[in-house]
This record gives structure tokens, C-alpha cells and sequence, in this order.
């Protein structure tokens, strides 16, 4: 029976990260597998994993009343996790909430909105995969209670200290982080805690037997998951404590495959992200023998797929950094541990001086991008198993060769690539030419509430691994097209900028940007955007700016017979542009439509999509598909959107 389980654990896994297509192949390849090292447990582990897929599969939810009484569930920075009405959703709107308050109120509801783009947390990716899909406005609270657990108890008391103080506490003991930190690779799966756990145990295990160390441990993981509303980090933790606690005389392998079981069948979406990804990476490769002078070069191994798979950015000063930060943020979370036992300065005082050193370690940075597929991932852990169990230098060499390739690979890119970055109200469209010939962007869309180029635009180009921009053509001077150029700038090295209608192309090799109308001046500023005009191989792309019905009649007269495969939709889908004559005369395969989910102006128009519908227009808008990636080669071209739509534009000769 030894390592049956961990078989069983690692299909497990295959099965909840799996894509949908696969799976056919995958149970048959699984049930191979299980049959030639259970025998007869193979129909009993079949069950449990098709019992898994079952509750891997996403929950229909029920819509919810506009008065509803509902409990919190979790706490987080500006909203909370609620359940009422057999529903978990999210609220806005409530303050000083605490986790088990009930309350009854008046919700206004709708589907959670933010902008999806390739590379960056997609939030409402997050929340889907928690079967939560939902996000209320409360416009009336009825009725309040305050809770009376222990864990309401604990999160009143925190929110009871001075606001320095209880703001350290929320971060440090309760995850409330009010910006996304550079020590997120470490904070992400709760490394320190573990590390805390640790070596509690072994202080415990000079005075007590390993059963009453481990208990105790087990025990204290319980209380900290109760009071931090059993955040995932901490039912991860609880797992690998639980089972090898329940069957001491289990081997390694089999306790890690039966933690791994329970975990996703509690949590089937944990598969697919960092919190259980790390640790069990971390835990599978110590059942090979790695001797000590190895284990340090093994870390920086195990950790940079997985940091360009969820972060797209490897930086190696942060993995032979990661002992001395996982030992800092340790020493401040029992700190803050002790401050809530007893209340003295003394641990604030101390705690302070812990987190400036953690930042002024974490200022230097030596940063490697790309963009990893779930295939990378496969392969390069394929490859590291194969170099633990054979030895053989040629496998440190191909894993080389693998990290060599990422850095390489925007060189070796034989296509095109146009993308239509989601920003909200706005437009900022990529364009990168093959062979990193050149990489153009199309306006840098701004925001009043929102640093568009620090927390979207650099992430994706970073994810794409473009360190510069050999040209940023800004298609006129409003806020929502041009409003990140200042900060890109700083950023970013941009090689040039073109804002005015100055010249009438700019070539990149074989491909030509091409400025139309650059002779014409309307009375409307938008009238006057920069309209561009650009081929890749046989697809023809049209961006339109914000050119209304004036500047469509005008380009139909000086270029009759003008034509455009995918259309960047004028105005952002306003009722202002894109005329039937003009539709008609282009007749695009695909409209690419920028706009911001429930904006102000009604964007895209009802006119504007009926406009495009009646001439058999495929409509993709950024509040229903986020971004648009779209790949051209000479044989064919597609597109894919970070809702995962996928489709064929045209076929070349």
C-alpha cells in the first residue's frame, strides 16, 4: 500500500486542473494508472475522484432578493463575504462589519465587474471559482446584530486599538492588505505561519512526546483558522497536519496524497492557485533524497515555474532572499500574536523595525519575465524529477536551456500579436510584431480613481516580456486615451510618441503603420483622432480612435474602396460613429469595443451593436469578454479572450 495514496492525490490534482477537453483522456489515462498499482482499490479510488470532479463542478446560483437577511462570513478591505438565502456573494457598503454579524437590509445586486486582462489577477476569475458571482450595494440596512462568537469577539477587539495598531493587526494576524506587496510570493501560501508551527513543535518536543507536540500544533492551527475565518492558507495548513496526525503509521508519500484528497475535495479550486501549488511542490520533491548543499539551489528550482506561472515575473533576489523574509514575517506575526495576548507598545515598537527591514531587503530586485503556460509547468517539473531521480548533468543542462528559452522566447515569436488590453472606459490596444520586431501601443487609457499604468498596463507588457515600447501613438488628448502616459513614461522606456497627425506612416520592418486623414481638420476633437491603418500578413486591422459619423464619411470618400478585417470600434461604441455606410463599406469580421462595465455614457450603444449585428459584425466588448488577444499568422488567424472565448478570424491561401 505505500504511495497509493500519493498516486491517488496526484490524479486528484490532474483532475481539478485539467481543461475540460482533456478529461476523457485523462480518466482513461488515470484509470491505467491506478489499476496497475491498486489492483483492487482501483474502482474504490475511481469513485473518489469522479466524486471529486462532481464537486469540482461549478454550483448554478440562485439570484437574490432585493431584501434579504444574511450572515458575514469573511471581512476584507472594502467589502465582505456574505451568505444568505442558500448564496455566498459579496457586499459593499458596510463598515466595521465583523465575521458572523447577521443582518438584515435592502441589496441592489449585480454580477461582479472587473477588468480581465492576460497577466493580472483576475478578480472575477477569483471569486468564480469559489462558486461566488454576485456583488451587493446595501442601500438600507434594516436591522444589525452584532456577533457574539469568539472569532466576533477577537475581530472587535482589533478593531478596538488605535488605528496604526489595529490596522498592523488586520494585515499581520487577519490577511486585510490594502495593496498588493512585493512579498506576495511568501505571504500568498502562509510560509511563515508554517515556519511559526515549526518551530513551536520542536520547542514543544524537548518537554513532550511527538503526539502531544503535534497536537498541540494541530490544535493552535485550529484555533488561528476559527478566528481568521478559515482562510485557505490555514485549512491548507490544518490538511497536512490533520492527516498524518490521524494515520501515524502511514508513510510520507501516502499521508501527502490523503492531505491532498481531503483539501480539494473541501476546496477544489485551491488546485489551481499558489496556496496549495507551493507547499505540495515543496513537500513532493523532499520525498526524493536532496542533500543539504543541494536544497537551496532545489527552492530556487521548485520556485520559478510556479513564479512565472502566477506572478509572470521571476525575480531571483527574492528566492535567496525568501529564508531571511519567511524568518521576519515570522517573528512579526507572533508579535502580533502577543500584542493581542497582551497589549504593550513594546511588540508595535518591535514589529515596525521587523517589516523596515523586510522592505529594505526587498528594494534590490533582478527580475526575469514571462508569461508561463500550464504546459511549461508540466515540463519543467517533468524534467526536475527526472535530474532528482537519475543524477545525470544533462538534465540541469535541459532545465537551463528551458529558463533560457523564456527570456528568448518574444524573439522567436513567429506571429503577430494584436491585444486589446481591458481598461475600463478607455482604449489601450498592443500590437506586437513577430520576431520582436516592434512593440506599439495604441493609446494609454487613464482614470481619476486608478493608476491604469502601474496596475494593469506594465504587468501585461512586463507578462508579455516587453521591457520597452518602440511607440505609443495616442489618438487624441482625452483622459480615457491618453491619461497613463505620464506614468508609463516613468515606467517604461518609450522610443517615440505620436499624438499629432505629423506624418502618414511608420514602418517596422515589412509592416507599416499607416495615419489616414492627416490632412483634414475637423471642428470636433474627437472627429480629429489619429485614425490607424495597419496589416499583418493577410488580416488588415482598422483603429478608429474616437472618429465619430463626420470622420467615417470622409474617410469613405477619400478611400472608397477601403477595407478592414477586425475594426477597433470608434467612440467606444458610440451612438456618435460607426454609420451602417461606413459598417457596410468596411465590413469587418470582428468589432473590438473598449468601453467600462455600466459607464456613464451608455457605451457601446444599442444603435451602434444592431448597427454591427446586421452586418453579420462578431462583437467583442471589454465588460463581457475583458481583453482581446488576437494571433496572426500567414496561415490563419484567432482570437482567444480572458473569458477564455476562442475563435478563427480567417484562413490564408
Amino acid at each position: 500500500m505505500k504511495s497509493t495514496w500519493l498516486y491517488v492525490g496526484l490524479c486528484a490534482y490532474g483532475i481539478c486542473i485539467c481543461p475540460i477537453f482533456a478529461l476523457p483522456f485523462l480518466f482513461v489515462v488515470t484509470m491505467i494508472f491506478l489499476y496497475r498499482h491498486q489492483g483492487k482499490w482501483c474502482f474504490v479510488s475511481l469513485c473518489l475522484l469522479g466524486l471529486l470532479w462532481w464537486r469540482s463542478i461549478p454550483q448554478t446560483i440562485s439570484p437574490l432578493p432585493d431584501s434579504l437577511r444574511f450572515t458575514v462570513l469573511e471581512v476584507r478591505n472594502t467589502y465582505v463575504v456574505a451568505k444568505g438565502n442558500g448564496t455566498r456573494f459579496l457586499v459593499s457598503g458596510l463598515e466595521e462589519a465583523v465575521p458572523d454579524d447577521v443582518i438584515e437590509a435592502r441589496i441592489q445586486c449585480d454580477k461582479i465587474q472587473a477588468n480581465r486582462n492576460f497577466g493580472v489577477f483576475d478578480f472575477v476569475a477569483y471569486w468564480q471559482r469559489r462558486n461566488v458571482s454576485s456583488r451587493c450595494e446595501i442601500t438600507q440596512v434594516i436591522e444589525q446584530h452584532s456577533g457574539a462568537t469568539p472569532r466576533a469577539k477577537f475581530w472587535q477587539r482589533i478593531q478596538a486599538h488605535e488605528e496604526d495598531v489595529s490596522e498592523w493587526l488586520k494585515e499581520t494576524l487577519l490577511h486585510l492588505r490594502s495593496d498588493e506587496e512585493t512579498l506576495s510570493l511568501i505571504t500568498a501560501d502562509g510560509m511563515y505561519i508554517t515556519l511559526l508551527l515549526r518551530l513551536l513543535h520542536y520547542l514543544l518536543s524537548l518537554w513532550l512526546s511527538k503526539r502531544h507536540s503535534d497536537t498541540i500544533a494541530l490544535g493552535l492551527s485550529a484555533i488561528l483558522a476559527y478566528l481568521t475565518s478559515f482562510r485557505d492558507t490555514l485549512v491548507r495548513i490544518i490538511c497536512f497536519r490533520l492527516i498524518p496526525w490521524l494515520f501515524p503509521d502511514h508513510s510520507t508519500q501516502d499521508n501527502l496524497g490523503i492531505s491532498v484528497l481531503v483539501l480539494l475535495f473541501l476546496r477544489p479550486y485551491l488546485a489551481k492557485e499558489l496556496c496549495l501549488a507551493l507547499p505540495f511542490a515543496f513537500r513532493f520533491i523532499s520525498l526524493f533524497a536532496v542533500k543539504k548543499p543541494l536544497r537551496l539551489a532545489m527552492s530556487a528550482l521548485i520556485l520559478i515555474p510556479l513564479q512565472f506561472y502566477y506572478f509572470h515575473t521571476v525575480d531571483l533576489w527574492q528566492i535567496l532572499l525568501m529564508m531571511p523574509l519567511r524568518l521576519l514575517l515570522m517573528m512579526n506575526y507572533t508579535l502580533a500574536l502577543f500584542y493581542v495576548i497582551f497589549p504593550l507598545s513594546l511588540w508595535y515598537e518591535a514589529s515596525r523595525h521587523l517589516l523596515e527591514w523586510a522592505r529594505s531587503l526587498d528594494l534590490w530586485q533582478a527580475c526575469f519575465y514571462y508569461q508561463a503556460s500550464f504546459w511549461f509547468i508540466i515540463l519543467w517539473y517533468g524534467i526536475l524529477l527526472a535530474f532528482l531521480g537519475r543524477g545525470e548533468r544533462r538534465y540541469a543542462w535541459m532545465l537551463i536551456t528551458l529558463f533560457c528559452f523564456t527570456q528568448a522566447e518574444p524573439y522567436l515569436r513567429p506571429y503577430a500579436e494584436v491585444m486589446m488590453i481591458d481598461v475600463g472606459q478607455g482604449d489601450c490596444t498592443l500590437v506586437s510584431l513577430p520576431f520582436h520586431q516592434g512593440n506599439i501601443l495604441i493609446d494609454a487609457a487613464g482614470s481619476e480613481y486608478r493608476d491604469h499604468a502601474t496596475d494593469i498596463i506594465v504587468p501585461v507588457l512586463q507578462a508579455r516580456g516587453i521591457r520597452a515600447l518602440d511607440l505609443v501613438i495616442i489618438t487624441h488628448e482625452d483622459l480615457d486615451h491618453n491619461g497613463a502616459l505620464p506614468q508609463l513614461q516613468e515606467q517604461i522606456p518609450i522610443k517615440q510618441i505620436i499624438r499629432t497627425k505629423q506624418q502618414d506612416t511608420v514602418r517596422f520592418g515589412h509592416f507599416q503603420f499607416q495615419f489616414l486623414l492627416t490632412d483634414r481638420e475637423f471642428s470636433d476633437r474627437n472627429e480629429n483622432s489619429l485614425i490607424t491603418y495597419f496589416q499583418a500578413f493577410d488580416t488588415t486591422f482598422l483603429f478608429m480612435g474616437d472618429s465619430g459619423k463626420e470622420a467615417e464619411k470622409a474617410l469613405l470618400k477619400s478611400y472608397p474602396s477601403i477595407h478592414a478585417d477586425v475594426l477597433k470600434v470608434g467612440h467606444h461604441g458610440s451612438k456618435s460613429a460607426s454609420s451602417p455606410p461606413f459598417i457596410h463599406q468596411v465590413h469587418p469580421l470582428l468589432g473590438l469595443i473598449s468601453c467600462g462595465a455600466r459607464n456613464f455614457y451608455g457605451h457601446p450603444a444599442s444603435q451602434t451593436l444592431e448597427t454591427l449585428e446586421n452586418e453579420a459584425v462578431h462583437i467583442l466588448d471589454t465588460p463581457h469578454h475583458g481583453a482581446v488577444s488576437i494571433k496572426i499568422t500567414n496561415i490563419f488567424s484567432i482570437y482567444k479572450t480572458a473569458t477564455n472565448e476562442f475563435g478563427i478570424i480567417s484562413i490564408g491561401d
